[in-house]
């Protein structure tokens, strides 16, 4: 014996009012790290850093991750969505520090590094 049928609507059914439910929302997915989110996203990415360093890429997951960082793993998710996500994270984030750091140096004027190479040459205006 199959599976019970389920009950077709008939075209152009419409329930009574009363009965809709209401429409589901989403979460919003991040698209940043805000100022309240930059914590938990640190110690998220320290403990992925630990457990790649630990057991490699290849046997890390993100069930290795989470009891890392104190979490439960469905608080790890918005932070890094997989494995690979978080080594990516993890890469980005020590040029993205010094981006940051040679952006501040150059808004406040400061003289280039030493042993800084000098950027392209920029056109002349007309």
């Amino acid at each position: 014996m199959g599976p019970p049928r389920r009950h077709r609507r008939q075209p152009g059914h419409r329930p009574e009012p009363g009965l809709l439910r209401p429409p589901r929302r989403r979460a919003p997915q991040p698209t940043g790290l805000t100022a309240g989110a930059r914590r938990p996203a640190v110690d998220v990415l320290d403990a992925a850093h630990t457990c790649l360093t630990g057991y490699g890429v290849r046997h890390t997951t993100v069930d290795d991750i989470a009891p890392e960082a104190g979490t439960s793993r469905s608080a790890v998710y918005p932070y890094v969505r997989t494995k690979d996500d978080a080594f990516r994270r993890l890469v980005e984030r020590p040029h993205t520090q010094a981006l940051g750091q040679a952006r501040q140096a150059a808004a406040a004027g400061a003289p280039p590094a030493p042993g800084a190479r000098p950027g392209p040459p920029t056109p002349a205006s007309p």
